[in-house]
């Protein structure tokens, strides 16, 4: 059995401060297997955690999309997709990569909502549980959806700091590597552990972009 938090950032996405090193080495304190890692709109982030964890950790390197009809994250990205969602979908599907729809249903983060509806067929799993979501329902309707539409399911901490860190596991029955992971999640050999994030955590994500900037006070 694999343990895995398919959802984390490092601070090369201007509202975490986590290292690489931090984020390895709060992975293995978690007894964590796997970790995905999908700084928002660049994959530097990915490949230096993949550096660091060596035969440690399987690594994930991944993006997280600002398409524009909500977030998407693409495995093994290459980092040079648009923002076109269906694009997105298209491109990743014949490139065999792997696509995640995160947060679906979050009104306080940038989501999909009811355009869920339009890219149903495309999506290879949607995040039924996101540990950072503060309203209950948010995590609800995405597992309602996931299960009318028949879409794997998966979860993930979405973690910026190193606290949040394996909240979201996913245990799956298969061999420690990529091919065998994503037949797992698509065939749903998968169980989940799961516990919310304070939401203080939005807090210091906000101090955080301050910090680099990217929210000006004046």
């Amino acid at each position: 059995m694999l343990r895995a938090d398919f959802h984390t950032h490092t601070k090369l996405s201007p509202c975490s401060n986590m290292s690489a090193e931090d984020l390895v080495r709060t992975a293995l304190k978690r007894n964590l297997d796997v970790i995905c890692v999908n700084d928002h709109n660049r994959i530097e982030g990915g490949l230096l955690v993949k550096k660091v964890a060596g035969k440690r950790l399987l690594i994930i390197p991944a993006e997280e999309i600002s398409s524009e009809a909500g977030h998407v994250i693409v495995w093994k990205s290459d980092g040079k997709y648009s923002r076109d969602t269906a694009d997105i979908f298209d491109r990743a599907k014949d490139e065999g990569s792997f696509t995640v729809v995160p947060h679906a249903f979050d009104f306080g983060r940038i989501s999909f909502g009811d355009r869920l509806n339009e890219f149903k067929g495309k999506i290879g799993a949607l995040e039924i549980f996101n540990a950072r979501c503060v309203f209950k329902d948010s995590n609800e309707r995405a597992k309602a959806f996931a299960e009318k539409n028949k879409i794997p399911k998966i979860v993930g901490s979405d973690a910026h700091f190193q606290e949040e860190v394996g909240r979201a596991v996913a245990v799956l029955d298969c061999e420690k590597n990529y091919d065998d992971i994503v037949e797992c999640i698509r065939k749903g050999r998968v169980s989940f552990e799961v516990r919310k994030s304070l939401p203080f955590v939005h807090v210091k994500s906000m101090i955080t972009k301050l910090q680099h900037g990217v929210i000006k006070t004046k």
